[in-house]
């Protein structure tokens, strides 16, 4: 019988932002305490979350948190689902109603600023992924009272990009939209540079540079430069586009996933370890 797969996860980057609608920002921060910081440590502390998703009113729970060196590495999201069963006293047919909370697993690299998740969040917890990354850059960002915005985005499947330009007959545009640098500054060397002079000076969270070309026939060239653009959103977030002879695509179609044993000794070895039993049992 053939081995089942180790579980499969949706990477995502976790991007914090100062509000720039806010003229100050208050001292919610301890001296040497990153917003990072701040918002594991509310999960830790409160471990319940309220949001709003499918027309109605949510509580995301976050349990079996493990620590390494009083950092979170990671733990279970639920939330709590009412299962229906139909009992049989040979006469009728009766109704109950059973609580339930079946997990998925999460796991964190503050180093790097990515959020895995477990990729078979909506048949587990019942929320598709994008709804469950809106609805945790919702709960981080009321973590830090609104003063930062979080964004958690789903990182893009690598390699698209080219592969359509290659089957192009003709392309009339690309599109790249970079995120800028959050306060983690975690882009590619080649932009960095000028992605963080947008955001001190102007104040930017995202850039955008189109190339079109209305006869259809733009020249896509795998250089550096361009290269350089598809690795870092590839990377770091942002979204590519192109439109061509086909039709328009986008780095959002397809989302990457990384298999548990892939993901590195960064996590506690005791979820990876407990993920590998509670498959195993399920053989």
């Amino acid at each position: 019988m053939p081995r089942k797969p180790l579980a499969v996860f949706y990477p995502c980057t976790i991007s914090i932002f100062p509000n720039l609608l806010a003229e100050s920002l208050p001292p919610i921060l301890r001296k040497g305490q990153t917003p990072m910081d701040l918002i594991w440590e509310k999960v830790v502390e409160q471990k319940n979350f309220s949001f709003h998703s499918g027309n109605r009113d949510r509580i995301l729970k976050f349990r079996d948190l493990i620590f390494i060196e009083n950092e979170l590495q990671g733990g279970r999201i639920t939330q709590q689902k009412e299962r229906v069963y139909m009992d049989d006293d040979g006469e009728h047919l009766h109704a109950s109603i059973v609580s339930d909370h079946p997990p998925i697993w999460f796991l964190i690299s503050k180093e790097k600023q990515i959020l895995y998740i477990q990729a078979n969040c909506y048949s587990r917890i019942g929320i598709a992924i994008s709804s469950l990354c809106k609805a945790l850059s919702s709960i981080f960002t009321n973590m830090l009272d609104s003063m930062y915005t979080v964004e958690v985005k789903r990182l893009p499947a690598k390699g698209r990009f080219w592969d359509i330009v290659k089957r192009s007959k003709g392309v009339n545009y690309v599109e790249f939209k970079f995120m800028v640098p959050n306060i983690a500054g975690r882009t590619s060397a080649e932009i960095r540079e000028e992605l963080n002079r947008l955001k001190i000076e102007e104040n930017v969270t995202s850039i955008v540079e189109r190339k079109e070309s209305k006869l259809g026939c733009l020249r896509v060239v795998e250089d550096e430069v361009t290269k350089a653009k598809v690795d870092t959103i590839e990377n770091t977030g942002g979204v590519w586009s192109i439109n061509n002879n086909e039709g328009i695509f986008r780095s959002t179609d397809n989302d990457a996933k990384v298999n548990v044993s892939h993901i590195g000794e960064v996590f506690s070895s005791q979820i990876i370890h407990q993920l590998r039993e509670e498959l195993a049992g399920n053989d």
